[in-house]
């Protein structure tokens, strides 16, 4: 399994309003970040060619700030099914993340 940090999941708007809300609850939290993770299923390490293949083509949307990388880390899967190729769908993520 390769896994590849890519770029991030919200908007510094719906991040702001995410902490607010969890701040509503937890007062101590006083950051929050969030990213998308790749996860790629490779029966074999890939080539340096490859490699930077893969890491061009997960290189989009907005150059977003990150928000904060440090303490405590949540990560969310989406539930798919056994037979689901290719990429998910953003409704798909959305409908697990709220």
């Amino acid at each position: 399994m390769i896994v590849k940090e890519g770029p991030a999941s919200h908007s510094p708007f719906k991040l702001e309003s995410l902490l607010i809300r969890l701040q509503s609850i937890d007062e101590n939290i006083s950051g929050l970040g969030a990213r998308f993770i790749h996860l790629i299923d490779s029966k074999k390490e890939l080539d340096q060619l490859q490699d930077d293949v893969l890491e061009s083509i997960l290189e989009y949307g907005p150059n977003w700030p990150l928000g904060v990388n440090e303490g405590s880390k949540i990560f969310i899967l989406p539930l798919l099914e056994r037979h689901h190729l290719g990429p998910v769908k953003p409704q798909t993520l959305r409908k697990y993340a709220d």
